[in-house]
């Protein structure tokens, strides 16, 4: 199969040669565009009754792909790009040949006159006249080698429209081809394999140099590795140009990004670097996730990403504010508030609980259509996404209406593309030329350097036709005439091309084989190894032809193996030095303000931050921690939301404690109310096991704290109330979670935790406690509102206030500062619970308000861990806690750093 500019033509004027290109055809022979842009994804969402039904259902983007290759390997192996004529009947009844070959012909049939871009100006140019051409094009090469039946037909065309060039230029063509392929002296290796790589005659060649293999750790290595050998090339060889050493990439484009980065640092120019991925799918996932948000219960990451999608009418940062809101778990996130006019009607609708009727849904595609951003700049984007709605809406209200919605027609209908590389390649004269592993190399180099030589490339891997076998494909073309290629032509294409691409270079020849690839794991060599190393006297082992960089001293550098110091990532520096603070001149305490200018407060939780990691509460006030999108889970936050709304639902203030009877069953019916209001995910059956567990611990945990509460005569006083003060002049505030008062009059504020006895009680008796020492701080602080509510009017009467922590998972009680029976349900915590925790806290206010952060050093989180007792979040939220980890020094700390 040929690559557009593969063919070349000889301008009639100037004499240039010149590329054939799909964009020529097209100028010279006026070809219109196509009236309605190609679309696989609507064509197969049109013929339904196919072999691929259920794997495009699961994988609508892959399947597409795949029918798209299948379908344009059938338009190619016809002459006329046009549906051919055939009795199918003739292939064998029921065989797999027979159903895959009437599915693609029958998607055609859909498809009509609507043909890729470049099989559409072909298909034009084979329709066409000598007359229609407004310009000659008199081709250099007649020579059709593998082309498809299409590709052969084109070019028969333009020889009949055009003519060949003259003999003389034909010749010299023909000779700088044939010169292509064996540029190197015979005499050397590299002369050696090109002319026998694909050959298994006896005979070797010394190792001179010409042929050289270095093992790398990755791509990124290999980017560099190259850079630095370039700019040796170049350093040592004054009249080398640049475009005289060529790069041999595969197709991954993380090789396109690694080496015009590191060739950016090096200040090397370079020629037909590939451009970046076009942009995705963006119309089409907007759409489909619009009705992925209809289909309740809605996937948080689905919804935030629409929220979060350009064609949203609401600002770029609302979206992202109110898409981050989503995936921590708040499904009402406080940005939506300031939505208006249509904005706030389409996300009301996006917000919708229950799953719409096929009309209901018709009108809220409706208001979608109408209500996607107005930038200029995305309105291409804007219409495509229309254009769907309006195929979704055909099917919708196409009669007669049923109640049940057809969801795998319409996700089938808004399939998303993959992305695809952009056709516009930058080519100079002066740049070092790269060429791809897939396309014939476009001008010749002394020096040619293969990136990516491991298994999958070199020759490119042949992936399984899962439409045909090979045999399928042979039995289609004796009996119906359509010559589709096999694997193995196609593996024998390839490898022929990877020989013309080697025997470019006349100087030199390096092989850059990466250990492992972007996710770690470990490559074998391309596999077209051993065809080197059996040219090669002395290496019997293929992998023994390679030099591990690994294995290179660090004193061997720089002239051992070429490096480029301009570049970063494979820079061995001294580990760092990590000092025990930082200082940042500043008041840290006043980072957070209000849009009023006024200091926010901090919370309960910020402050059991700062106490286990300074570093990790300072990334939290900055909002620089990670922001992780992930599926949902049912974690220990969640559950312990959860059951927090059920008790509050379940124990009322002021009323009478529910029977038990009651407990459980309303328990089933808060938790449900509560999971479709802020973890509606857990609504799909997938989670019904959670669900059914969830129930039983919150109802066993209900029933056990009302048995507490009857037997202390204690009554709810409030249920989730603020409590606000002054803690080391900071202001802090936090929700309580329950305020009770027991028979005697004590009062209790209780913190409800989903979680064990054990390790808390642990944690009170060594003293790290904060939370609840601060609620009774808070609730002896005078209030300065003007409206008071009653649980807060109790406290400020109080001559003493307990604290208690209500441990759900197995119902025990902790209780401080208040008179308890010691046989109750109560178990009493006489000691200071939170002398370390309060000490600590004093001393880092105070470095913080002069601008010092303490670093953790090595051993806090075994500490914090084990003789703390306290969680270990804070070194979670982001790799630089433990990055910027210091080990002590024996005698004196380290000195501050600024």
């Amino acid at each position: 199969m040929f690559e557009w500019g593969e063919i070349q033509y000889v301008h009639p004027v100037s004499g240039a040669v010149r590329p054939v290109t799909i964009e020529l055809l097209r100028a010279t022979y006026l070809v219109p565009r196509q009236q309605r842009h190609f679309d696989i994804k609507y064509a197969l969402a049109g013929v339904v009754d196919t072999p691929w039904r259920n794997s495009f259902e699961v994988a609508p983007a892959e399947t597409a792909a795949a029918v798209d290759r299948a379908l344009r390997e059938l338009m190619l192996a016809t002459s006329t790009l046009r549906m051919p004529q055939m009795d199918l009947a003739v292939l064998p009844a029921g065989s797999r040949a027979k159903r895959h070959l009437v599915s693609l012909m029958a998607l055609w049939e859909v498809i009509g006159d609507e043909l890729p871009d470049d099989l559409w100006v072909m298909r034009h140019v084979l329709e066409a006249s000598a007359n229609d051409a407004i310009e000659s094009l008199p081709l250099l090469s007649s020579d059709f080698g593998t082309f498809r039946v299409a590709e052969r037909a084109l070019l028969v065309r333009l020889l009949e429209h055009h003519g060949a060039a003259p003999d003389h230029l034909r010749a010299e063509h023909a000779e700088a081809v044939a010169t292509r392929r064996k540029r190197a002296d015979a005499g050397t290796l590299l002369g050696e394999i090109q002319r026998r790589l694909l050959d298994d005659k006896e005979g070797r060649c010394a190792l001179d140099g010409t042929v050289i293999a270095y093992g790398v750790r990755d791509a990124a290595m290999e980017a560099d590795v190259t850079a630095g050998m370039i700019q040796q090339m170049l350093e040592q060889s004054p009249l080398l140009s640049p475009a005289e050493i060529g790069l041999l990439l595969p197709p991954d484009t993380a090789y396109s990004i690694y080496v015009g980065e590191a060739f950016g640092r090096a200040g090397l120019p370079l020629s037909g670097l590939p451009a970046p991925l076009d942009q995705k799918d963006l119309a089409a996932e907007t759409v489909q996730h619009f009705l992925l948000a209809r289909r309740t219960p809605a996937p948080a990451m689905v919804l935030a990403s629409l929220l979060a999608s350009p064609l949203m009418p609401w600002a770029e940062n609302v979206g992202q504010e109110m898409a981050n809101a989503v995936m921590s778990g708040d499904y009402r996130p406080h940005a939506a508030k300031s939505l208006e006019g249509k904005s706030a009607s389409l996300y009301r609708i996006i917000r919708k609980d229950a799953e719409p009727t096929t009309r209901a849904l018709a009108e809220d595609l409706a208001v979608l259509g109408r209500s996607m951003t107005s930038r200029p700049d995305l309105q291409l984007y804007v219409r495509r996404a229309q254009d769907l709605v309006g195929q979704l809406r055909a099917v919708l209200l196409e009669p007669p209406e049923t109640a049940e919605l057809p969801w795998d027609r319409l996700l089938r209908v808004t399939a998303m593309a993959p992305p695809t590389a952009s056709a516009a390649v930058s080519r100079t004269m002066s740049g070092v030329t790269v060429f791809l592993d897939t396309a014939n190399p476009w001008r010749e180099v002394s020096h040619l350097i293969v990136l990516g030589f491991a298994e999958g490339a070199y020759p490119a891997s042949v992936t399984a036709n899962p439409f045909f076998l090979d045999r399928e494909l042979e039995l289609i073309g004796n009996i119906c005439g359509l010559s589709m290629p096999t694997r193995a032509r196609q593996l024998s294409e390839r490898m022929d091309l990877f020989r013309r691409q080697i025997g470019i270079a006349s100087h030199s020849l390096t092989l850059l084989c990466p250990y492992r690839d972007g996710m770690g794991v470990r490559l074998a060599p391309a596999a077209s190894l051993p065809l080197f190393t059996r040219c090669i006297h002395g290496v019997e082992e293929p992998e023994n032809f390679i030099l591990d960089l690994d294995s290179v001293a660090e004193e061997a550098w720089p002239n051992a193996v070429p490096r480029a110091f301009e570049t970063r990532s494979m820079l061995r520096l001294p580990p760092i030095e990590v000092p025990s603070h930082l200082l940042l001149g500043r008041d840290l305490m006043t980072l957070r303000t209000k849009e009023d200018g006024t200091i926010r407060r901090q919370s309960p939780s910020r402050l059991e931050t700062l106490i286990v990691s300074p570093l990790s509460w300072l990334l939290h006030e900055l909002e620089a921690t990670e922001a992780v999108w992930s599926p949902e889970a049912v974690d220990v936050l969640r559950k312990g939301l959860l059951a927090h709304e059920v008790f509050e639902r379940l124990f009322l203030p002021g009323e009478a404690l529910p029977a038990k009877r009651e407990i459980e069953d309303r328990v089933p019916k808060l938790l449900m109310e509560r999971i479709r209001q802020t973890a509606p995910f857990m609504q799909a059956s997938a989670w019904a096991l959670e669900r059914q567990s969830l129930v039983r611990e919150i109802t066993m945990s209900a029933l056990v704290w009302r048995e507490a509460l009857e037997t202390h005569g204690a009554t709810v006083i409030n249920n989730e109330f603020w409590l606000r003060g002054s803690i080391f002049g900071v202001e802090v505030h936090g929700k309580a979670d329950c305020l009770l008062r027991l028979e005697d009059g004590q009062l209790i504020i209780v913190d409800h935790k989903k979680s064990g006895t054990r390790n808390r009680q642990g944690r009170l008796q060594a003293g790290w406690d904060l939370q609840v020492e601060l609620y009774r701080t808070m609730a002896k602080a005078p209030s300065s509102e003007e409206n008071v509510d009653e649980a807060r009017e109790f406290l400020a009467s109080a001559n003493r206030v307990g604290v208690a922590y209500h441990l759900m998972n197995d119902s025990g009680m902790l209780v401080h500062g208040a008179d308890l029976p010691a046989n109750g349900h109560f178990t009493s915590i006489d000691s200071d619970i939170s002398h370390a925790a309060m000490g600590k806290l004093g001393d880092e206010v105070v470095r913080l308000r002069s601008g010092e952060v303490r670093l953790n050093k090595e051993g806090d989180r075994k500490f914090f861990s084990n003789e703390a007792k306290m969680g270990l979040y804070a070194f979670d939220a982001s790799p630089l806690i433990d990055a910027f980890t210091y080990a002590p020094a024996e005698e004196n700390e380290e000195t501050p750093d600024e």
